[in-house]
This record gives structure tokens, C-alpha cells and sequence, in this order.
């Protein structure tokens, strides 16, 4: 009876953490695979590093993590932002997410790279040099 109780339990939590998932706005939606454009800006890089680097990033901004390649390395944080719906614009916690799961993963801190025009190839990139790779 607990077994059946736990599994129940488990699979109503699932279900209320997929809804919670913020759907992705239509422009990113409507894209195909960014992929290409990933290795093609970072030709040196394995795609798997790059699915790890989007899943964190999406995952900060509560986006679904099987739709992460529909970001591309050109796309600017703060549009991604932008484009969540009004009840989520002023909280300002997908940036403290980011923030504290780059410093984490990855030992590279948001705030001094912080701009409007901050891109994900640009934090993917300063993401290589802290690991000792080439940007690009």
C-alpha cells in the first residue's frame, strides 16, 4: 500500500512540475533546431556541452529542457526575458537562477558580464574560458 501510495505521490508531483514549466514563447517555438548554428559559431566545441550549457540556462528561466535548442547563440538573455509573459517580468529570479548555477557548474559569475546585449553565445563562450578552451 505505501509503494502504491509513494508511486502515486510521485506521479502527481511530475504532472504539477511539467505545468509549472513556462511555455516558450512563440518566436523561439517556431524555430527549428538551433543546433548548427551552435557548432558553427563554436566549431571546436561537442554539441553534448552545448546541451548542458542550454538546459541550465533554460531550466533558470523555468523553460521545458527538451526544447533547448530552440535557442540559438545570437539570442540576448534579456530578450528571452522579454518575451516570458507580463506576470513574470519584473521578478528577477530566472537572472538569480542563472546567476548562481553558472557560478556553480561552471565558476563563471553573471554580474560583471552583465549588458542588455548579453547574448548565449557570449556567456557560452565565457563559459570555454573558464574552462580553458578557446571562446571562438
Amino acid at each position: 500500500m505505501n509503494v502504491i501510495a509513494a508511486a502515486v505521490t510521485a506521479v502527481i508531483a511530475l504532472a504539477i512540475a511539467s505545468k509549472m514549466a513556462t511555455a516558450l514563447p512563440r518566436r523561439y517555438r517556431a524555430r527549428n533546431c538551433q543546433s548548427s548554428a551552435w557548432l558553427q559559431a563554436f566549431p571546436d566545441t561537442r554539441l553534448q556541452d552545448v546541451r548542458e550549457f542550454l538546459l541550465l540556462c533554460t531550466q533558470s528561466f523555468s523553460f521545458k529542457g527538451r526544447q533547448k535548442l530552440l535557442f540559438g547563440p545570437g539570442d540576448r538573455l534579456q530578450e528571452i526575458y522579454r518575451s516570458q509573459s507580463r506576470h513574470r517580468r519584473g521578478n528577477r529570479q530566472p537572472f538569480d537562477t542563472l546567476e548562481s548555477e553558472l557560478l556553480a557548474r561552471y565558476g563563471v559569475e553573471l554580474a560583471p558580464l552583465w549588458s542588455e546585449h548579453l547574448t548565449l553565445g557570449d556567456l557560452y563562450a565565457q563559459v570555454k574560458l573558464h574552462q580553458g578552451g578557446r571562446p571562438a
